[in-house]
């Protein structure tokens, strides 16, 4: 986490075994390394999201294992990194949208299907879904003391993903 920032061009150029030279030559600036590699970063982690979502396993399998790649990349410091630049690139905020555009598209798509199959509770509504990831995306963002513990607590995050998955699952609901 916060590593890439340390790092000169220097640095940056003996660890991808390159010369500082070629760097410049095909990114002019650090700026511009900085931006090629969040697009790379975003192009990755669109192709990971879809592959999750769109894959052969079970669906409540799909909906842990996307859980697990936005933790990964909210923990490793990769979204952190992402949004600083995103921030001052009209480029890039445009890549963004689009990246996430295509990710809500594929949560709903998949919440359909579990709505469908009666995994999830149809008179949840695909907003109303969505809202509850963003939060839990925007929480993991904001609170640190969450991500620490989600890192090194195991058991922590997966009963945090069993509490999202009971609250968005059919459930019989006791009529007392």
């Amino acid at each position: 986490r916060g590593e890439f920032e340390k790092l000169s061009v220097d640095e940056i150029a003996a660890r991808a075994a390159v010369s500082k030279v070629s760097i410049y030559k095909y990114f002019e600036t650090r700026q511009g390394l900085e931006v090629e590699l969040v697009k790379e970063i975003l192009k990755r982690e669109a192709h990971r999201i879809s592959e999750v979502l769109n894959g052969t396993q079970g669906f409540q399998a799909r909906i842990v294992e996307y859980m697990a790649v936005k933790r990964e990349v909210i923990t490793g410091g990769v979204l952190s990194f992402c949004q600083k630049r995103i921030e001052k690139n009209a480029e890039l905020e445009c890549l963004y949208r689009e990246y996430q555009q295509m990710a809500l598209k594929n949560v709903s798509t998949l919440f359909s299907e579990g709505k469908q199959k009666g995994l999830i509770d149809p008179a949840l509504t695909d907003e109303a879904l969505l809202t509850w990831v963003q939060m839990m995306i925007d929480f993991y963002q904001n609170h640190t003391e969450f991500v620490s513990r989600m890192e090194t607590d195991e058991k922590y995050y997966q009963q945090i993903t069993e509490i999202f998955w009971r609250g968005i699952s059919c459930v019989q609901k006791n009529s007392d």
